[in-house]
């Protein structure tokens, strides 16, 4: 085998009983430099041990790596069309907004949104979130659904038609559109807005928080639930 960087890959699963699904798949190649790392922090995202070049080295679920991540940033910042087996691969640009300060896609950093362990298990999150040089949020959708993606429509039309300031601004979607069937957004461009988590877990933070001060005896309940007058 030979290696020739990360890649992109559309699953579909099959059911005996129920419709098929369609999923993403970043894969990446650790060389065997990089093996211990990637067991270290990214164990169950390992998926083969392969001979590539000569060396050996490890395949995982690049959703991790900031390989993949400089990738797809350089996907959806481009304007040609890429073509797949079954489609054509597509960066669809806000009309609107401009990442001024595009730089170069290897030199940029990037970061999870929260640990690996917490995004397997918080929630059942099925996209992967990522942080660019503290400016720009990158949104990994790695599930599709049928029909059209309603998180990047109504992102596109509050920044790019309504105007909305409400929202982190719409920048760029990855696009993978198919003959005869529905178009799959692989990925979500946004400015980054900093802030303290998401309203989920802000939830669950408080709903424990109050179950702790339940048990101890040390919750404090307001004489009216609401002011009255």
């Amino acid at each position: 085998a030979k290696h020739d960087g990360p890649i992109l890959l559309i699953l579909e699963t099959e059911y005996t009983d129920d419709p098929a699904e369609l999923y993403l798949l970043p894969l990446a190649f650790a060389s065997q430099e990089q093996t211990l790392e990637v067991m270290e922090r990214f164990k169950p995202e390992v998926i083969a041990r392969l001979t590539v070049d000569g060396s050996w080295g490890l395949l995982y679920d690049g959703g991790h790596s900031e390989e993949v991540h400089r990738l797809v940033l350089h996907l959806l910042r481009g304007r040609k069309k890429i073509r797949g087996r079954k489609g054509e691969l597509t960066a669809s640009l806000s009309k609107k907004k401009r990442d001024t300060k595009r730089g170069e896609a290897d030199k940029l950093s990037s970061r999870l949104l929260g640990e690996p362990a917490e995004l397997s298990e918080g929630g059942g999150q099925s996209n992967t979130s990522i942080v660019i040089d503290n400016r720009l949020y990158l949104k990994l959708y790695r599930r599709f659904e049928d029909g059209s993606n309603p998180d990047t429509e109504v992102v596109r039309f509050l920044s790019d038609q309504a105007r909305f300031t409400g929202v982190p601004g719409y920048l760029a979607s990855l696009e993978y559109r198919r003959p005869d069937s529905d178009t799959l957004v692989l990925a979500l461009l946004q400015e980054y807005v900093p802030n303290q988590g998401d309203a989920w877990n802000l939830f669950q933070s408080a709903l424990s928080q109050y179950y702790e001060q339940v048990l101890t005896g040390n919750l404090i309940v307001p004489s009216t639930a609401f002011e009255t007058g």
